[in-house]
């Protein structure tokens, strides 16, 4: 129970940030959805994992092709992608670090596509079921990990902002 409540003071200290963070970035020039519009995406978090491992991905027409291209071509223009504190580079339970989620938020922004970031607050899978505190603040009291959840949020869209990517949508898991 202790735990739950740490877990919701912590969220709740998340979404007041992020209601006043500003990463100062400008407006697109490209016009926006329609309201109302519908959104079709994926999460292809584990994208550059696989291709590091090898995997190919094909089109209709069995042809090798970029699996980016065979998503947009079947209609998907926004992508999400989970990003884990300090995540393991084990090939099946592992990465979505700092650095590989701005390297695939650039990749698909330069493609056209609608960008997610879901922030899981730990380093590794995190759902309701499940939030296990990042092992670099598994210590920190609640005051101190409002700090590190500050500091870590401002960071990755800081990192976002630098490589020129603004999303569009930023979820918090709980």
């Amino acid at each position: 129970m202790k735990h739950r409540k740490r877990v919701l003071a912590i969220l709740l200290f998340i979404s007041m940030i992020l209601s006043t963070v500003s990463v100062g970035v400008p407006a697109k020039a490209a016009a926006a959805p329609a309201p109302g519009a519908f959104s079709k995406g994926a999460d292809i978090s584990w994208l550059p994992q696989l291709e590091a491992l090898g995997h190919k991905f094909y089109n209709d027409n069995g042809e090798e092709q970029d699996l980016l291209l065979i998503l947009k071509d079947h209609g998907i223009d926004s992508i999400r992608i989970r990003a884990w504190v300090n995540p393991s580079d084990d090939p099946s339970n592992g990465h979505n670090s700092t650095e590989e989620v701005v390297a695939l938020a650039s990749r698909v922004s330069a493609l056209g596509f609608r960008v997610m970031i879901d922030f899981h607050y730990s380093d590794s899978w995190a759902d309701p079921g499940k939030q296990v505190t990042p092992a670099a603040w598994a210590d920190a009291d609640l005051e101190q990990l409002k700090v590190h959840v500050s500091d870590y949020t401002a960071d990755v869209m800081k990192a976002l902002q630098d490589a020129g990517v603004t999303p569009e949508w930023v979820q918090i898991k709980d």
